[in-house]
C-alpha cells in the first residue's frame, strides 16, 4: 500500500512538473514583449513621372501586405537617402501593393531624391533611391522657387533672391542681451544683396543664447533649404514692394527687422513697415516680426 502511495504521488509530482512547464513556455511565447514580427516586405520605388517646377508624381510597390501593416509612401529631399522623420513624405493608409501618389512643395531646377517606404509593427522599410530634377521655368519675381518667393532677379537672369513663404515670427528681439558686451558699435550694410554677410556678421558678435532674428532666420529650415539670413534693409523693401504690394505674399506683423543697422549714438536697427514704403530705425530690444530671405 505505501508503495503503491509513493508511486501514485511521484506521477502526480511528474504531471505537475509537467503542466508548469507547459503553461511557463506558453507564457513565454505569448509575451508581448519577447514577440518579434518578422516581416518579409520589400518595397521598391517607382520612376518618377509628370515632372514640373514644383509637383511631380512618384509611388512603390510592395511584394506582400501583411496583417502588421500600418502605412506606406514616398518621401524626399534635397538631400541623399531622405527619411520620414526629416524629408518632406506623402502617406497612403491603402493596402494595395501598388501605390501612386504626388510630389508637393518643389522648387524649380532643384535635384531632389526620393524612396519608396513601408512602415509596419516593426518599424520603417526603405525602397531603392530615385533622383530627378525638377523642371526649369523661366524665373520671374512672384515665382515659387528655391524654397520661397522670388522678389528679385539680377542682371545675369539666373540669380537672385526669395522670401521664406510664411513669418518666421512676428515678435522677437533683435539681439539677445549681449549687445551690451559688445566695446564698439558695429554697422552693417543696408544694400541689396548685403543681408547673408550682415546676418554671418551679426551672429558671430552676438552669439548664443538664440532666439534673436538674425539666429532665428540661420536656424531656419523649409522645403529642403537650410541657408536662410535677416534681410537687410533693402532686401525687405523690394519684398515689400514687389512681393506684398502686388498681393502676392502676405505679413502678419506690423514691423519687420532688417540686418541693417545704423551709426548712432545707441544700438539701433532698421525696421520696415508694412504699410507703406517708410523704414525706421528701432532699438534693438525692442521687438518686430522677422522674414528669412535666401540667394539663389
Amino acid at each position: 500500500m505505501k508503495t503503491y502511495l509513493n508511486k501514485r504521488k511521484a506521477s502526480f509530482l511528474f504531471l505537475c512538473m509537467a503542466a508548469g512547464a507547459a503553461l511557463f513556455s506558453c507564457n513565454k511565447n505569448t509575451n508581448p514583449k519577447l514577440v518579434t514580427t518578422v516581416t518579409t516586405e520589400a518595397v521598391t520605388t517607382d520612376n518618377i513621372t509628370s515632372i514640373t517646377p514644383s509637383t511631380a508624381v512618384s509611388g512603390g510597390k510592395l511584394n506582400t501586405v501583411g496583417s502588421d501593416y500600418i502605412s506606406s509612401g514616398v518621401c524626399w529631399d534635397v538631400q541623399p537617402n531622405p527619411v520620414v522623420t526629416t524629408g518632406q513624405k506623402a502617406t497612403t493608409f491603402d493596402k494595395s501593393t501598388n501605390f501612386s501618389l504626388q510630389l508637393t512643395g518643389l522648387s524649380g531646377g532643384i535635384t531632389y531624391y526620393v524612396r519608396a517606404y513601408v512602415i509596419t509593427i516593426s518599424g520603417v522599410t526603405y525602397g531603392d533611391q530615385v533622383k530627378f530634377t525638377t523642371a526649369t521655368p523661366p524665373i520671374k519675381i512672384g515665382q515659387s522657387y528655391a524654397g520661397g518667393i522670388i522678389f528679385y532677379v539680377d542682371n545675369t537672369g539666373e540669380h537672385g533672391l526669395v522670401a521664406s513663404p510664411n513669418d518666421l515670427t512676428v515678435s522677437t528681439p533683435w539681439e539677445n542681451g549681449n549687445y551690451k558686451s559688445i566695446t564698439t558699435l558695429f554697422v552693417t550694410d543696408t544694400a541689396v544683396g548685403s543681408g547673408q554677410l550682415n546676418t554671418t556678421y551679426i551672429i558671430s558678435k552676438l552669439g548664443t543664447p538664440t532666439g534673436y532674428a538674425a539666429y532665428l532666420c540661420k536656424d531656419y529650415s523649409i522645403n529642403g533649404f537650410s541657408d536662410w539670413f535677416l534681410p537687410s534693409r533693402n532686401e525687405l523693401l523690394l519684398i515689400k514692394k514687389n512681393l506684398q504690394d502686388k498681393g502676392l505674399i502676405s505679413f502678419t506683423a506690423a514691423g519687420y527687422w532688417s540686418s541693417s543697422t545704423a551709426t548712432v549714438s545707441s544700438p539701433y536697427a532698421f525696421s520696415q513697415d508694412v504699410l507703406d514704403d517708410a523704414y525706421q530705425l528701432v532699438s534693438i530690444d525692442g521687438t518686430e516680426g522677422v522674414r528669412a530671405v535666401r540667394a539663389f
